[in-house]
């Protein structure tokens, strides 16, 4: 089964090239530098400014870090060298497909969003001007369980669109129905896979699940709210990054060995190498 050879086939990769996990790390340490005025700073206004800066600055930040990532991953996978010159090219050369094909999706996924909410909304302001409250809440439910069920599968049918960009050379548009037929014709191979990563993401939120408590633990009754020492704060953030990059690391390592077994990459190239020169 792919997902067992790639599983195997993992540490092994990651052994010999160690920059996967360096690179890796270098991401997780960017997105931290992003993060940290919600810690120590106190102001709100200030915090919610910084938070949306960031969060539309790596719309743009993102698709570069993870098509040079990918690269690197597939050149671990297929015993290329990964250097940070050829990090910085994958990232670069595969830069406006990534970023295209992760606003396609970005937009599939608010038009889905607003669907569904102004219908809940509707429904639900129907159903208590008709006396329905119960009625109201559980339609509110129903429609809850439709919309993650939705988000779901728009996930899983999409989430290979940055390997077929990269390992395949496929354009924005087309890396979508290029991922969306890989999981449709491997879809038992494509559930276990996203099993496994659904585990690893469980237990690297519960990693940050205890760091968020941890920072951001209430006061006692009559008390101010603390406030977060700098260092002992950059200590925790810190670790957690390094263990985020670990998992991050095995994911990128893991799903590009995946992406080559289901789509057979890796036979093609054995062909190519095994084939005779005129």
């Amino acid at each position: 089964m792919a997902v067992i050879r790639s599983l195997k086939r993992t540490p092994a990769v990651l052994r010999a090239n160690p920059i996967v996990f360096g690179l890796a790390l270098a991401y997780g340490l960017v997105a931290l530098l992003g993060q940290l005025p919600q810690y120590v700073v106190q102001d709100p206004v200030v915090v919610l400014a910084a938070t949306w800066g960031v969060t539309g600055i790596s719309i743009f930040v993102y698709p570069f870090f993870w098509g040079g990532l990918l690269g690197i991953a597939n050149d671990a996978a297929t015993d290329d060298r990964p250097t940070v010159s050829r990090f910085v090219s994958h990232g670069t050369s595969c830069y406006l497909s990534m970023l295209g094909a992760y606003l396609l999706v970005l937009a599939i996924v608010l038009a889905l969003g607003l669907v569904v909410f102004f219908t809940a909304v509707i429904g639900v302001l129907g159903m208590i001007a008709a006396d329905g409250g119960l009625v109201a809440l559980a339609f509110v439910a129903v429609i809850a369980l439709v919309m993650a069920a939705l988000y779901l599968a728009i996930f899983v049918a999409f989430q290979f669109y940055g390997h077929a960009i990269v390992l395949e050379g496929a354009r924005a548009i087309d890396s979508l129905g290029r991922s969306l037929e890989v999981v449709r014709d491997n879809l038992r191979s494509v559930v276990g896979y996203v099993l496994v990563t659904a585990l690893g993401g469980v237990l690297l939120g519960g990693v940050y699940a205890g760091v968020f408590h941890w920072l951001s633990e209430p006061p006692a009754p009559g008390e101010p709210p603390a406030t977060l020492e700098l260092g002992p704060t950059l200590v925790v953030l810190g670790s957690s990054t390094v263990v985020a990059a670990a998992f991050g690391a095995v994911f990128l390592v893991f799903s590009v060995l995946f992406y080559r077994s289901v789509t057979d990459l890796d036979g093609a190239v054995a062909s190519s190498v095994s084939e005779p020169v005129p």
